[in-house]
């Protein structure tokens, strides 16, 4: 009796752990969709200049506000029913195809090197991809528990309860997303947020390493070719012949 009540004092702790993560990471989001796809976008541009798929990577991207907004709503609304065990395992197994889908996400980001930041709580709480990878795999233990013991998971509520809930976060979650987009963010986190210092933003932080440019000349004479800078480009040789910039 005691393992059996440890086990469900467990599974509360990391089912409203879970739950609470997850209405939180939407509601970050939701405070602007935009930046949610634009970072979509981002995914869908480095994909497609891999070649993977370009031609649907460069259609997927044309509705990435679409999928933003359906993504934010969804994790806020899963959120809600894991913490109140509405249609538990419906949920638990939809999140977890959610968080394996963000952990394939944020390893690419870490792994590939081609994307710094994956979005993950939005602009207001950045984290960088070695971060977001481990959360998500923490992330994703804990969901594995839940779905491995989601018998002993139920509802907290009646059903009419639990429905109302859950309708009235969907429409909160979908109606915050059109206010927003409407008007302007609840909280703006980029630089130039209404209020903020902009000579202020724009100064380079500590650990700013300016960027550098040079432009580069091939030339080719007797077969070989040749990298020249605008420095010491042979302009008084008229036997070089410029091949590529």
């Amino acid at each position: 009796m005691k393992e059996n009540k440890a086990l469900n004092i467990t599974l509360t702790i990391i089912r409203i752990f879970v739950g609470v993560l997850f209405i939180f990471s939407g509601l970050i989001k939701a405070n602007d969709p935009s930046g949610l796809a634009y970072k979509m976008g981002e995914f869908f541009e480095v994909w497609a200049k891999e070649d993977y798929a370009p031609s649907l990577m460069h259609w997927l991207n044309n509705y990435s506000l679409l999928f933003s907004i359906l993504m934010i709503a969804f994790e806020i609304v899963a959120g809600v029913a894991l913490i109140i065990g509405y249609r538990f395992k419906l949920f638990a197994f939809l999140i977890l195809l959610l968080t394996i889908f963000f952990t394939f996400l944020t390893g690419y980001a870490l792994f590939s090197g081609n994307i710094k930041e994956c979005g993950c709580f939005g602009d207001c709480i950045k984290l960088q991809a070695n971060e977001s990878f481990m959360k998500d795999l923490i992330l994703l233990a804990l969901l594995l528990i839940l779905v491995l013991f989601r018998k002993r998971i139920k509802q907290s509520f009646g059903n009419l309860t639990a429905t109302v809930i859950m309708i009235v976060s969907m429409i909160l979650s979908f109606w915050m997303q059109w206010y927003v987009l409407k008007h302007l963010p609840f909280k703006d986190c980029l630089a130039y947020g209404v209020g903020n210092n902009i000579l202020k933003e724009m100064t380079p932080g500590k650990d700013y390493v300016p960027a550098k440019f040079e432009t580069i000349l091939t030339y080719e004479k007797d077969g070989v070719k040749k990298d020249f800078n605008t420095q010491n480009f042979p302009c008084q040789d008229t036997s070089w012949k410029l091949v590529d910039s």
